[in-house]
């Protein structure tokens, strides 16, 4: 009896230790995840809390520009690659009427002619006559095939072209036909990003390029300073759909902040981060999808100022 009581007693009490050492562990874990959670919630009300204090005077100074945050358009655009051309409405191939030997050839390549301006004169064979051949467009002398001397038969003697308005000429391959059409607007520009402008898609040739399978988008390009060469490689983006979207910010105003995007909202004199969630972009509108209400005013230009503030502030804090 007395060796079944010691036992008993020496089983409760390793039972007893055993339980208050898991109790121990249990509270202690309890303990350490309370105390990361309290962490991390500092850490990220710091972050939704950080701001910057600049007066009116300092933010004139600095050129510091705020919007109010609203609904807006995200224009969705499909890149496209083609050349400049001439444009071939008003470029003509200049032949004799007759044929005959040339007797003069009055302008050279490059020259610009006007309407009714003699290119050269022909002696014809059958009357032994001579006769001129005329500029039928103004514009410039691209092409000279003939001299002095020379049989004019059916082959063209000049080339001459009103470079006034020329062709962007785009390819639009297969996957992108149904976005392409007529009369959409297009953003274009020389790969070295040094001529630019807007302009229309006025048509696509009813024809397929037989090898790549490309059709041509023609955009007509007003030439009047001569910046738009023929034989230019452009790039261009088609304007194919305008998403409407509840929330817009300025892309320039978008800063990046620990690790996340955000935008410095203005109250008052203060500036706070708002951290954002963000959806389609089309290089000047970017969709706000949280992180932002509304009617909030923000600031769209030189916020840099704002979030080195806000970084210096927090490692002051953090020394």
């Amino acid at each position: 009896m007395i060796r079944k009581t010691k036992f008993t007693i020496a089983f409760l009490s390793i039972f007893t230790s055993s339980l208050i050492l898991g109790l121990n562990t249990i509270f202690s874990s309890v303990a350490i995840a309370s105390e990361h959670n309290h962490d991390s919630q500092e850490h990220d009300s710091e972050e939704n809390s950080a701001s910057s204090h600049i007066t009116e005077e300092a933010a004139q100074q600095s050129n510091i520009k705020t919007e109010i945050a609203k609904s807006g358009i995200i224009n969705q655009y499909t890149p496209l690659t083609g050349r400049i051309t001439l444009n071939r409405n008003t470029t003509a191939q200049v032949r004799a009427r007759f044929p005959g030997i040339v007797k003069q050839v009055h302008v050279n390549w490059g020259d610009f002619v006007k309407v009714g301006q003699p290119l050269a004169s022909v002696e014809s064979n059958e009357s032994l006559k001579s006769y001129n051949i005329i500029a039928p467009i103004n514009g410039i002398v691209l092409a000279r095939n003939t001299n002095l001397g020379d049989v004019a038969n059916s082959d063209a003697l000049f080339t001459i072209a009103d470079l006034s308005e020329v062709w962007g000429e785009f390819h639009v391959f297969p996957r992108d036909l149904n976005k392409i059409q007529s009369g959409q607007e297009i953003k274009l520009q020389t790969i070295e990003n040094t001529v630019k402008s807007n302009a229309h898609i006025s048509m696509l040739l009813p024809t397929a390029d037989p090898l790549s399978q490309t059709v041509i988008a023609i955009v007509p390009l007003s030439n009047q300073d001569g910046r738009w060469r023929p034989g230019m490689i452009i790039e261009g983006e088609a304007l194919v759909h305008k998403k409407e979207v509840p929330l817009v910010v300025r892309t320039s105003a978008i800063q990046r902040f620990k690790g996340s995007n955000a935008v410095f909202a203005k109250v008052g004199s203060t500036y706070e981060v708002h951290m954002l969630e963000i959806g389609d972009s089309d290089g000047i509108w970017t969709e706000v999808k949280s992180g932002l209400k509304p009617g909030t005013e923000y600031v769209t230009e030189n916020s840099f100022i704002i979030k080195a503030d806000i970084e210096k502030s927090g490692a002051s804090h953090a020394h």
